[in-house]
């Protein structure tokens, strides 16, 4: 068995922010988009063969359960500054080990994103 995704349920009025977010932000590639129904739509992000993240969105609210989605970064200072000049911040930032940096902050939904940089 392997990671293959992490869905995250958005209500509707946050669809824009949230592709824009994962899509432009973090550089996810849009793999698909499809609709699922009345009112909902699914976004599929990554790299196709790897774990990716799926965004369903729907007119319904939906509360999050006390997770974070982990992306592994290249240039870490680079996201960072992105990410403030787009109003996100970071919240928490720490070195686990000399060569591991991990940096938390809140995404567009009330989501947890955690950047985590390897040297």
């Amino acid at each position: 068995m392997k990671f293959s995704l992490v869905t995250l349920h958005v209500h509707v009025d946050n669809r824009e922010a949230t592709i824009e977010f994962y899509n432009k932000l973090l550089e996810m590639p849009i793999i698909r988009r499809q609709e699922a129904g009345p009112n909902m739509e699914l976004v599929f992000l990554g790299v196709v063969g790897e774990p990716n993240l799926e965004l369903i969105f729907s007119d319904e609210k939906f509360e999050y359960s006390g997770f974070s989605i982990g992306f592994d970064v290249e240039d870490l200072d680079l996201i960072k500054e992105r990410l403030e000049v787009n109003g996100y911040k970071i919240k928490n930032e720490f070195s686990p080990s000399a060569s591991t940096t991990l940096c938390f902050l809140d995404g567009p939904s009330g989501e947890e994103v955690e950047l985590v940089h390897r040297s």
